[in-house]
């Protein structure tokens, strides 16, 4: 994601790059020159002019006052922030009416992050720990609330407990194929001449 304050420094880089450029060009000067009528180095004058470096404020009063001409105009500036917004507003993903919210965007991340670390099979276990934590989540909410105000139980008050121990079992089940790909794991293994490693292997994405 680009920061905003990014978007403004480059907009006055490149203003005052193209605005020293035609301010030199119409005097009639080399950067050298120009350099030494507000009394920097070729260097500094460069960097500014190339939009490398952002336009300092004292350089531009020394500009103003050297040379008699703004390298940074108000109008300029407010065409160059405004020519900005509409390209960035006009960009695909950046209309704020269709902008993921952040949860979409943090669920995105997570389903990129396990199809590319995950094989499938190890992919459903995830998505079967998910949805068991999420049940006894929510299940033990309700229950706690239905305690609080009194109410009978419609279910088995060992229903939690049994979502939390599958969850439980998934989490082991994909511990120990990472586990087997410790480096003091693989040469345990090597040995005392175990296989177990080829069992479990299609947890993990080739």
């Amino acid at each position: 994601m680009t920061n905003q304050g990014d978007d403004y420094e480059s907009i006055a880089k490149n203003v005052g790059a193209g605005r020293l450029r035609k301010i030199r060009e119409e005097n009639g000067l080399s950067r050298q020159e120009f350099a030494e009528r507000i009394d920097k180095s070729l260097s500094d004058y460069s960097n500014y002019e190339s939009g490398r470096r952002e336009l300092p404020l004292s350089t531009r009063l020394a500009v103003m006052d050297r040379i008699g001409q703004d390298p940074l105009p108000t109008e300029v500036l407010r065409e160059a922030l405004s020519s900005h917004v509409n390209s960035a507003n006009a960009a695909p993903g950046k209309d704020p009416k269709n902008k993921p919210s952040w949860l979409s965007e943090v669920r995105a991340e997570c389903k990129a992050y396990r199809e590319n670390n995950f094989s499938r099979p190890a992919r459903v276990l995830l998505a079967i720990q998910d949805r068991a934590f999420a049940i006894a989540t929510v299940y033990g909410w309700v229950d706690t609330r239905r305690r609080d105000l009194g109410l009978p139980s419609i279910f088995d008050d060992q229903i939690a407990d049994i979502l939390l121990v599958a969850s439980f079992l998934v989490v082991l089940m994909l511990i120990i194929p990472i586990f087997s790909e410790f480096p003091v794991t693989k040469f345990v293994r090597h040995l005392i001449g175990l296989g177990w490693s080829d069992n479990v292997s299609f947890l993990r994405k080739k």
